[in-house]
């Protein structure tokens, strides 16, 4: 499940918006003015493709496979570069995962 925010920009890309500062002590302490709110990851197709699969509902094996049927050949070692990816999105806190059926 996602944790952060997301725009889709009009090419179908997404950008992330990663709160700079999560702690409410911070938001209140530095003014909006001096830093912008979130901080802005803007993912390549692959990575826009699985963020926008990743709404709670689709395992990773579903998301594999959508990718397989989206990019095609585009596609080497599916389930490895997806499994990484959420790796690092869930190191960063921008997911979690929900328990349920294998």
């Amino acid at each position: 499940m996602r944790l952060c925010e997301h725009i889709v920009e009009s090419s179908g890309l997404v950008t992330v918006l990663v709160p700079r500062f999560r702690k409410e002590f911070w938001k209140k302490l530095l003014p909006e003015r001096l830093t912008e709110r979130d901080i802005k990851i803007h993912l390549d197709e692959l990575g826009s493709a699985v963020w926008q699969q990743m709404d709670g509902n689709n395992n990773v094996r579903t998301i594999c496979n959508h990718l397989n049927n989206t990019f095609g050949e585009k596609m080497i070692q599916t389930e490895e570069r997806v499994t990484k990816f959420i790796t690092q999105l869930f190191g960063n806190n921008m997911i979690s995962f929900k328990q349920g059926e294998v």
